[in-house]
């Protein structure tokens, strides 16, 4: 009797810190391909580092960061086969009855470049569009309307297309493009890391849009965007977020 007593006792102690313990697992994806310094090709970057900080600054969910093709990731949120998404934009394309945006992260642009070797000043990028351009496919840029047919946008705009933003100054650099567009944060990123190759570039103080990028969460997801800037807020006032971001040459969110 005694030994089934003290059998009992420890299973309820055993369920009892196994309800107080238990997490929510939460998932949240970037895309598979690369967007430096976001999303490297091995999968770390920023995106994985601000995973990590959000398990470890609390123990109610534990989020589990994946990487999925664009189109499945949209499709995928879409019909709430996932949580959230990283350093995304509500404006691209996004049902917003479906999903909801954090606080702003980083305040981003694209801007146009070019290499200091040519001997350029600012009304060379006049020629956007005649001259070679360096994109990424897939982008959706304001200069060509929005548009993303591949075949139009090399005729019409003569433009290289690469998969990777990460490829667009190696191309101008090896002489495969005359002008470039590439994401402001990227360039940070390079200067920090590749000072050799962002001494050799021109930017331009043009740029074809700016906005904003934040984490997105689905409606129906068990965690909410004001649980999300909680937990952004708390790493922001630990430094946390600082150490970050300062790793890829971003600058700190601002939270009010």
């Amino acid at each position: 009797m005694k030994k089934l007593l003290i059998i009992g006792i420890a299973s309820l102690t055993l369920l009892f810190y196994s309800s107080v313990y238990a997490q929510t697992t939460v998932t949240i994806a970037s895309p598979t391909s690369e967007q430096h310094p976001f999303v490297f090709n091995d999968g770390s970057g920023l995106a994985e580092d601000i995973i990590d900080l959000l398990n470890e600054t609390q123990n109610k969910y534990k989020f589990q960061h994946i990487l999925l093709p664009t189109k499945r990731l949209y499709k995928n949120m879409i019909e709430g086969k996932l949580d959230g998404t990283t350093f995304n934009n509500i404006d691209w394309g996004w049902e917003k009855n479906k999903v909801k945006k954090s606080n702003d992260l980083i305040q981003d642009q694209d801007v146009f470049l070019s290499l200091k070797s040519q001997n350029i000043e600012e009304s060379y990028f006049d020629n956007i569009g005649k001259v070679k351009t360096v994109g990424v496919l897939g982008y959706f840029y304001t200069f060509t309307g929005f548009n993303d047919d591949q075949q139009l946008l090399k005729t019409k705009y003569n433009m290289a297309l690469v998969k990777s933003e990460a490829k667009v100054a190696d191309l101008l650099i090896k002489g495969r493009g005359k002008i470039g567009i590439m994401a402001s944060t990227l360039l940070d990123f390079i200067k920090v890391n590749d000072n050799e190759k962002y001494n050799k570039l021109y930017i331009s103080k043009r740029y074809d849009s700016k906005y904003t990028r934040h984490f997105l969460v689905y409606n129906d997801s068990p965690l909410s965007v004001a649980e999300l800037n909680n937990y952004f807020k708390k790493l922001n006032s630990e430094g946390k977020l600082k150490q970050a971001f300062s790793k890829y040459g971003l600058q700190t969110p601002r939270f009010n």
